[in-house]
């Protein structure tokens, strides 16, 4: 390759959008990757319970809610209750939300591929919360385009819903309850939120891209 070639590739590495590097706390404490997600689904399970020592109230319970679009606002409550790991038959549910009125179950999905058994998540909730409002749902971090797990979300009465459009919700509605939360958890949230959002970053992807693409010549120019 001549040097034109060569000053291309750094000029087109130099158009993409600067990032900030800088590992989240829970980067830093690099859990194995098989505990990760069920570390974020307690994480997500103490958010989403208004009544927990974070301060900030309905703030998620109240994004998760708008981002399914479910109908009307968020009913009142008198208890809330979040429970992971519940069980459904021999299986688990990741995250399961009970309120007076109605009931929450996700199946959350970090890493690892949809595989779960949803149906048996959806009869126990059905059988086990009757005169409750049900809302199932699949959080994942990456949009699932593969064909037979979209069916199984549908046939089931899931919705799949994004991390990154629930965090866009959480973000718009910070504003109504960041004065009166504890400071401590609003940085632990942050951290996580940046966690995930660090996972599925489409900046990340195209540098990814761009090194596999130009793997041979950027080797070349550093051996030069």
């Amino acid at each position: 390759m001549n040097i034109n070639s060569y000053k291309e590739i750094l000029y087109q590495f130099s158009l993409f959008p600067q990032r900030d590097s800088r590992p989240t706390f829970m980067e830093i404490c690099k859990h194995p990757e098989s505990r990760f997600e069920e570390i974020c689904s307690r994480i997500l399970s103490f958010y989403l319970n208004p009544l927990a020592e974070h301060g900030l109230s309905n703030l998620w319970l109240t994004a998760l809610w708008k981002v399914t679009k479910q109908d009307g606002e968020l009913p009142f409550y008198n208890q809330i209750e979040c429970v992971t790991e519940e069980f459904a038959d021999t299986k688990k549910i990741d995250i399961v939300v009970k309120s007076d009125d109605f009931v929450i179950a996700i199946e959350n999905k970090i890493t690892a591929d949809l595989y779960n058994p949803l149906d048996i998540y959806a009869k126990h909730i059905h059988n086990n919360y009757v005169g409750k409002k049900h809302v199932l749902l699949v959080l994942s971090v990456s949009l699932i385009i593969d064909g037979e797990s979209r069916k199984l979300i549908t046939k089931n009465g899931f919705t799949a819903v994004l991390y990154k459009k629930l965090f866009a919700q959480v973000y718009k509605e910070l504003g109504n309850y960041v004065m009166g939360c504890d400071q401590k958890y609003l940085t632990y949230m942050l951290d996580f939120m940046k966690t995930i959002e660090n996972m599925n970053s489409d900046n990340q992807k195209r540098e990814n891209d761009f090194f596999y693409q130009n793997k041979e010549s950027i080797d070349a120019l550093i051996n030069r």
